[in-house]
């Protein structure tokens, strides 16, 4: 997954966090793949994904767990 979004994101012009959050927002990929015409279309139907991705990765952001402490025998 990580390559095909990488050379999505040069195909259109845009960073790797853009195609990303395209892609966890909807985008379809094909076995991983999609043209670039198909991902314009579908970005031109669905202009606001940039907000629903970003709240997608805030609610699935871990919260850092607390160190648990040991006991020094």
């Amino acid at each position: 997954e990580f390559p095909r979004i990488c050379q999505l994101a040069d195909a259109l012009g845009v960073s790797y966090q853009f195609a990303k959050d395209a892609h966890r927002a909807g985008l379809p990929l094909m076995g991983g793949r999609i043209t670039r015409s198909s991902a314009m279309a579908w970005m031109a139907d669905h202009p606001d994904f940039r907000a629903e991705a970003r709240l997608a990765r805030a609610v699935s952001r871990k919260r850092p767990g607390r160190k648990s402490r040991r006991a020094n025998f």
